[in-house]
């Protein structure tokens, strides 16, 4: 884990679609596509905006 404000100990950021196709050489709609498949761990941000939790990429 990464130290946050103060010393405080902070989860990794999650992230977008666009950098876990960059890590895993896909495409971004692929990862899209497994997001939907419910084959990739997700959740949304104010009900729009993906995000991938790093644990699920690793």
């Amino acid at each position: 884990m990464s130290l946050g404000v103060q010393g405080m100990n902070l989860p990794p950021r999650p992230l977008l679609p666009k950098h876990v196709a960059e890590r895993w050489g896909c495409s971004e709609r692929t990862v899209r596509n497994m997001i939907r498949a419910g084959r990739l761990k997700h959740f949304r941000l104010g009900g729009r905006l993906l995000r991938i939790p790093l644990s699920a990429v690793e």
